[in-house]
């Protein structure tokens, strides 16, 4: 009985923090020895506006349904600042990776039912990460981290539909059921951003789920872009998965009751955040002036232990740190 009650407050202590009314999906794979690597992330989110005792919000949305879809690439204007935004996000967590090219894809559905309306929203960021390497010396790369916090505040525009807050797609799609909601508590949980992803890097990596593979076979060589095979190992850290470490991962329901001509009800659900990142080489994170790293190398080092929660040797972080502060100097001699 002691033992299952330890178990839960460890459980509920790891996912204790700031809650976020939105979830993100991160998918990476990062090569220490390439200029770019590829990433993907989602963001989703259920909006569900319930009409129980009909009224006004039920005349407006019973029975119509829509779909609003679309994708740009980093040639339209608007995607290139969310790329500098986006950027510049990343700069203030500290990080000195960049996004160096990127595809917005975006899915709005609304959908009617005799008592409810749910509006599903999907958007998709694909593109290319560079400037994550900090060092590399003698087979031994630092690999920046500290960019995974892809999260974006107030309107985000393209095709002239705001892709980032609820709120402001309702004011545009449906007006009628907009007038309903303005100036009521619905506002504060649909004007929180979609685009949110802090809590990716809010989890610390050491307690993420790490699996390390020394053989180098070639079942993933796509991913990693090589012709036969990976040559050497592979290094992989996942959140989401529910762990005594990670904690419970459940999704997030916010909801709130609207006083209008009747009483209505708004409700959001949005899945966990989860993210997988693979990197070519024996990974190990650390820390370096508080950002998150991986030094990376083409084997173990000699007399390290394989630990899931890091600790990469310090001479070698330190000593190529040093080596990127007097490159960095030269540069701008």
């Amino acid at each position: 009985m002691i033992r299952a009650a330890v178990v839960a407050a460890l459980a509920v202590a790891a996912v204790a923090g700031p809650a976020h009314a939105w979830a993100a999906q991160l998918d990476t794979t990062i090569r220490p020895d390439a200029e770019s690597s590829p990433f993907g992330i989602k963001y989703q989110s259920v909006v569900e506006i319930r009409y129980d005792d009909g009224g006004g919000l039920s005349d407006g949305l019973l029975g119509k349904s829509w779909a609003l879809s679309g994708s740009a690439d980093s040639s339209d204007p608007a995607v290139q600042e969310i790329m500098a935004r986006l950027n510049g996000k990343i700069r203030a967590d500290g990080s000195q990776a960049r996004i160096s090219d990127m595809v917005v894809s975006y899915s709005f559905k609304l959908t009617p039912r005799p008592s409810s309306s749910s509006i599903d929203y999907s958007v998709a960021f694909n593109g290319s990460l560079s400037d994550y390497v900090i060092a590399t010396t003698s087979g031994t790369s630092l690999v920046d981290l500290g960019w995974r916090a892809l999260s974006l505040e107030g309107p985000v525009v393209v095709d002239g539909v705001d892709i980032n807050i609820p709120l402001n797609l309702i004011r545009s799609q449906e007006p009628g059921a907009f007038a309903h909601l303005e100036g009521t508590d619905a506002e504060g949980i649909l004007g929180e951003p979609i685009i949110d992803a802090d809590a990716i890097l809010e989890l610390p990596l050491g307690r993420w789920h790490f699996l390390f593979d020394p053989t180098g076979v070639n079942l993933d060589a796509d991913r990693f872009g090589l012709a036969d095979e990976i040559r050497g190992i592979r290094s992989q850290w996942t959140m989401g998965e529910s762990s005594i470490g990670a904690g419970i991962h459940v999704p997030k329901v916010s909801s709130v009751d609207v006083a209008s001509d009747r009483a209505y009800g708004v409700k959001i659900t949005a899945p966990p955040p989860s993210a997988t990142i693979m990197l070519a080489g024996f990974a190990s994170p650390d820390t370096l002036d508080g950002i998150e790293i991986a030094g990376v190398s083409d084997s173990i080092p000699e007399g390290y232990q394989i630990n899931p929660t890091g600790g990469f040797p310090a001479q070698i972080i330190y000593g190529m740190a040093g080596l990127a502060a007097v490159a960095g100097i030269g540069f701008f001699i």
